[in-house]
């Protein structure tokens, strides 16, 4: 047998067949052919629809939740269609909007935002190369003190 690394080839041998025969016990052969033989007569015969109520009837409570329904529920949610029949426009839609969104979330103060930062930002880079170049010079002035 290979291993992971360096695997081999190797044969099994198949199991040898055999063949087991069962009987089945003489009180189960019995039952066995009285219920075949009335399966086969019960086949041959024409079929007999049902013929009582498929639906059962309500029960009193059932009624009475229909009745719920029908005299409180269904009007309560007629009234909340016609709420939601209304027209809705950008007025509509305003009214809904919180009036301090504009101060706080401003396309035009975010734009001017990001220009001031994008201005910082090169600042300071000048300033890094001022600094480097002032430290450059004290290095130079301590070496030649030394």
């Amino acid at each position: 047998m290979g291993s992971l690394f360096s695997p081999k080839t190797t044969v099994v041998q198949a199991p040898q067949s055999s063949q087991t025969t069962y009987d089945i016990p003489e009180y189960l052969k019995e039952f066995q052919s009285s219920l075949l033989d009335r399966a086969n007569v019960s086949s041959l015969g024409a079929y007999q629809g049902y013929t009582g109520d498929r639906i059962a009837p309500m029960s009193t409570q059932e009624t009475q939740a229909g009745g719920i329904i029908s005299n409180q529920i269904v009007p309560q949610a007629g009234a909340l269609a016609n709420i939601g029949a209304q027209q809705y426009d950008t007025a509509t839609a305003q009214s809904y909007m919180n009036p301090y969104s504009n101060t706080v979330i401003s396309v035009g103060e975010l734009t001017k935002v990001t220009q001031e930062i994008g201005s910082l930002l090169s600042l300071l880079k000048r300033h890094k190369q001022v600094v480097l170049l002032q430290v450059k010079l004290f290095l130079k002035q301590e070496h030649s003190l030394i």
